[in-house]
């Protein structure tokens, strides 16, 4: 049985020019923000520095924004990962000609729901949906 890495052939997508993706950039954002923001919380009770007040705590934050960048090991650490494992499954659809949309993350109050990427187009074999699936 041969295990290569090759392309399907006979399956042409047609390109569609697409307008610049805003909404994956402010969501990509958004989730940095609420990552940040998360780690931040995690430092801060670490530390022993977080108030019983979390909204007066947030507070503080507008007045210091300096106390972010405590937050940002933890940002960075779950960004990478989510990034990393979304971008295997984005490049490899690119790989096997399959229309796929760039990775959404999902901001949310405890940093993150996580990412998607959204298969715009079918998916030409079950060889390639496996690899689709095993690349993230």
């Amino acid at each position: 049985m041969d295990h290569a890495f090759t392309r399907p052939a006979d399956f042409l997508v047609e390109d569609v020019p697409r307008p610049f993706p805003w909404l994956n950039v402010i969501l990509f954002l958004l989730t940095c923000l609420t990552t940040t923001l998360v780690g931040t919380i995690l430092m801060a009770d670490f530390n022993e520095t977080l108030t019983d007040n979390l909204t007066g705590f947030l507070t503080s934050i507008v007045f210091a924004p300096s106390m972010l960048i405590s937050g940002l090991p933890f940002s960075i650490a779950i960004m990478t990962i989510l990034m990393a494992h979304e971008m295997g499954h984005y490049l490899t659809c690119r790989y096997y000609g399959i229309d796929a949309s760039l990775p959404y993350f999902i901001p949310w109050f405890t940093g993150t729901m996580g990412s998607f990427i959204k298969i715009r187009s079918p998916i030409p074999d079950r060889a390639s949906l496996l690899e689709v699936g095993i690349a993230g």
